[in-house]
């Protein structure tokens, strides 16, 4: 589902309705009609706006900003071959087949997916957790961007609790592989963390 906030609706039809002035009619007759916001958000203007347009990044949301790069950047995909990446040494190297990516994110729920996880890193959430353990108490400032402190919190949790943590370390993880790859290898290296330990 969409998250588009008020200004991100005006951005959207002011960028995209060029040939109309009533913004304020055509946000209420779009707003929460997935069947014309999608083709909306494909429009190619919206994309050069951004990048033209400095000011546009502080009248968007980053929900609404990764949306519609994952859009242009599947257009792009789909007359590529190969998708490149640099290895340790600085060689560029085929990763992916384009046109397999841009299938992929041709798929919407895929694609709001990663709109959200994306964004979720935009802004960092953090905050004090007490919480006792073998008759003591102990306390820890947790980072909802710190990959560390979701494990632990996952750890002392209740069971319940957990799954949307286990979400939060896959998304961190996927992040940090995606954004810095280097730390793939760091990843790669760590033994689960949830494992229990053997013997005694």
């Amino acid at each position: 589902m969409l998250h588009l906030s008020q200004s991100d609706l005006r951005f959207l039809v002011e960028t995209v309705a060029t040939n109309r002035r009533d913004y304020d009619h055509i946000v209420n007759l779009v707003r929460d009609k997935e069947d014309l916001l999608e083709p909306m958000l494909d429009d190619p203007k919206l994309t050069e706006r951004l990048f033209r347009d400095e000011k546009a990044l502080v009248r968007v949301t980053p929900h609404m900003l990764f949306s519609v790069l994952l859009r242009r950047l599947r257009r792009e995909l789909e007359n590529e071959a190969y998708v490149l990446d640099m290895d340790a040494k600085g060689k560029r190297i085929p990763v992916f087949e384009g046109p397999a990516v841009a299938d992929m994110l041709s798929d919407k729920q895929t694609r709001d997916y990663l709109a959200e996880m994306l964004s979720s890193f935009a802004r960092t959430n953090s905050g004090i957790i007490y919480w006792q353990q073998r008759g003591s108490w102990h306390k820890r400032r947790f980072s909802d961007i710190d990959l560390d402190d979701m494990v632990e919190l996952a750890r002392i949790i209740d069971p319940e609790m957990r799954p949307a943590l286990y979400k939060r370390i896959a998304d961190i993880a996927l992040f940090l592989s995606g954004i810095f790859p280097e730390h793939s290898a760091h990843l790669g290296a760590l033994e689960n963390p949830f494992s229990q330990p053997s013997g005694p």
